[in-house]
């Protein structure tokens, strides 16, 4: 378990755009949750009904949250149910018992999903909204393509995900992961019988993580993918890695010499790179991030001081909006006058969407008139423009076309040579 925790820290933090992937982290800690909950049922003393039905409410809703935390793992979860239901029919052990805990699952996942959807039968117009927020804006999104990887064939998706980017300084992802697949087909192909029913109950780890990725790949064709959507491979990943010893231990003839040392050759190789970036890399760059901080980060962490102090000490009253930069309202309880907050739906007219009854509904601008009145809206009186976000020219040309008078308050407030610059409105 300390292996595979290792394991999943590293394929987490050290993945491309794990910065970005935020969600993917939260939906595998319910995927994690949900299998926790599971697994316990069958550690409860059957007799205790009860509680194996709450475990298994219980994982249905948090499997459910990693659903909606991250859509692309309906399809994953659904493969692995087609793929346990076509197993368990091989088997003949499709009962009654499986079916009650099918239901419990599905109970659950409805269930723990109310709390979420419950604001949205109080409204008016709710179901309205949670539709075209919770599914038209977003299918708009991936089918416009705006911004995103474009929809790739298989063999471009693989090599993509496998092949091109960097993990831990090794540029071959796919490599570490091939000792899997060869080794799942030993196992169904090698050993003495081919019956499902006799199959042993670690197969469902292969069976199910196999499945898993399959569902990813499948989803990322139906829609698009960017490196980050990587580290929803990290459940199924470590599960299968956890699983090579048994894999190994089941395996009834004798593996190939060649194949004996290029699987300690590809230990060896990966498991450095994993050590060396853990106990010299990180440590290094940390060490230097702390001892020779760079004067222009050490600048801008000065200039936010400031514009975060002038906007604590505002009358009671006055009202900002920091485009691009959520961090003030978060800080200072202030609300945000914006519907989308998306960088490309604020700031860039060539990836904006399109005119849809989504986004009237929803309020995203899609026009620059639009985008200029989100901007400079009401009762936002100071107007913080982060120039690392987007060109000021954008604001320039919103200021331009304004009724209302902006004076530049950048010099006063002591940030001219920042990467900020503060307009505050004229009556």
């Amino acid at each position: 378990m300390v292996l595979c925790s290792t394991l999943l820290l590293c394929l987490s933090q050290t993945h491309p755009g794990a910065l970005s992937g935020h969600l993917h982290l939260f939906a595998n800690g319910f995927l994690v949750l949900a299998l926790y909950l599971f697994l316990k049922c069958f550690r409860v003393n059957p007799e205790q009904h009860d509680r194996v039905v709450v475990w298994q409410l219980l994982a249905g809703g948090s499997l459910a949250w990693a659903i909606q935390t991250r859509p692309n793992l309906l399809v994953s979860v659904g493969c692995c149910g087609l793929v346990w239901f076509i197993v368990r029919c091989l088997q003949k052990r499709l009962g009654w018992r499986e079916g009650s805990a099918v239901g419990r699952l599905a109970l659950g996942a409805v269930v723990l999903s109310l709390p979420f959807i419950l604001p949205y039968l109080l409204h008016p117009d709710g179901l309205a909204l949670l539709k075209a927020g919770g599914w038209d804006l977003l299918h708009q999104w991936n089918s416009e393509r705006y911004g995103i990887r474009p929809h790739l064939g298989l063999p471009e998706l693989l090599k993509a995900m496998y092949w091109d980017r960097h993990f831990v300084d090794f540029p071959f992802y796919g490599l570490p992961l091939l000792p899997i697949p060869i080794l799942l087909f030993l196992n169904l192909y090698k050993s003495p019988s081919r019956d499902p029913r006799s199959w042993t109950a670690t197969i469902w780890i292969p069976l199910f993580s196999s499945s898993f990725i399959l569902g990813l790949w499948l989803s990322y064709l139906k829609t698009h993918f960017w490196p980050h959507y990587m580290l929803l491979e990290v459940v199924p990943v470590t599960l299968l890695f956890a699983w090579i010893p048994q894999g190994l231990a089941q395996v009834q003839v004798r593996l190939p010499r060649a194949l004996g040392i290029g699987f300690t050759w590809i230990g060896i190789i990966v498991g450095s790179f994993i050590v060396f970036n853990l106990v010299v890399v990180e440590p290094v760059r940390l060490l230097s991030a702390s001892l020779f901080l760079p004067r222009e980060h050490s600048a801008d962490a000065r200039a936010q001081e400031i514009v975060y102090q002038r906007l604590q000490s505002l009358p009671s009253g006055e009202h900002f909006f920091v485009p691009g930069d959520p961090s003030f309202h978060w800080k200072l309880q202030e609300p945000m006058p914006v519907k989308g907050i998306s960088r490309a739906w604020m700031f860039d007219p060539a990836v904006s969407l399109s005119q849809t009854p989504a986004t009237q509904r929803m309020g995203i601008a899609t026009s620059p008139v639009e985008r200029c009145n989100q901007l400079l809206s009401q009762p936002a009186d100071i107007t913080i423009w982060s120039e690392g976000k987007a060109s000021l020219t954008i604001l320039h040309s919103c200021l331009a076309a304004s009724e209302d008078d902006w004076q530049d308050l950048t010099e006063e407030w002591g940030l001219m040579g920042s990467k900020y610059h503060i307009f505050q409105r004229r009556s």
